[in-house]
């Protein structure tokens, strides 16, 4: 799964490396060096986002050019089962103009966690949450999700919203080349054991390739939440959103 944090206070968000596939109840197809990131860093806004990796490359194709229709935010598969994403919209340093789950009912299991001064996704939410509110440390906060909570690891990502720094890729990576990637260079973990096999090791490959080739494997990074955050209201909300990114950019 994953871990995002969006710090307020230091205008920076970060997040985990983690991509992965659920192969069954208690395996999980996952790799950590992949290098198709969960944010988008542009000159003048930020996105960061979870969920189906389909989607979210269509979101960072978007990105390069906001005039043209937003992608879909929720995709059906072949047993039209729903795989949503979610999506956080920040125009730089600090103003966040859209965040799926920052407004449903704080009794709902969702993937985000806001407070006045941070806002904490995926299934390392509470993890990071609880580090934040002792350290106020975005980096350290996913940093200790990746130690604490099985779904979320590799290196901790970042993007400094008010200035240029950030160590996110500026290698294009496509869906293609992350299946490609977890298929020569992932991790199968027993989440019951958290044990760890190379994907080379597993006596099952040739299924896993199988499942990725036919679109029933989609990489993703899961949000932590098993509720879809859309509905109209929301998507009509994030329309809203775009119309406002598209304003302020072309001033």
């Amino acid at each position: 799964m994953t871990t995002t944090v969006h710090d307020k206070n230091a205008e920076v968000i970060t997040s985990d490396s983690r991509w992965s596939c659920q192969l069954n109840t208690f395996e999980l197809l996952f790799i950590d060096t992949s290098k198709f990131e969960k944010m988008v860093e542009k000159e003048t806004f930020a996105l960061v986002m979870a969920g189906d990796a389909i989607l979210i490359s269509k979101w960072k194709a978007w990105a390069n050019d906001i005039n043209q229709n937003r992608p879909d935010v929720v995709r059906l598969d072949k047993n039209g089962t729903e795989n949503p994403i979610s999506i956080c919209m920040i125009y730089k340093p600090s103003t966040v103009l859209f965040d799926v789950d920052v407004d449903v009912d704080v009794d709902v299991d969702v993937a985000t966690v806001v407070t006045p001064h941070a806002r904490f996704s995926g299934s390392g939410r509470e993890i990071a949450k609880d580090c934040w509110e002792t350290n106020e440390c975005a980096y350290k906060a996913v940093g200790t999700a990746i130690a604490n909570d099985i779904y979320t690891g590799g290196i901790v990502k970042y993007v400094e919203l008010a200035t240029p720094k950030n160590n996110l890729s500026n290698e294009i990576t496509t869906v293609d080349e992350l299946n490609a990637l977890m298929l020569s260079e992932g991790y199968i973990m027993n989440i019951k054991t958290n044990e760890t096999t190379k994907i080379n090791e597993y006596t099952n490959k040739i299924d896993i390739a199988k499942g990725i080739e036919n679109g029933e494997l989609v990489a993703s990074a899961p949000t932590g939440s098993n509720e879809s955050p859309w509905n109209e209201s929301k998507k009509n909300a994030l329309d809203e959103a775009v119309k406002v990114l598209r304003t302020l950019t072309s001033k």
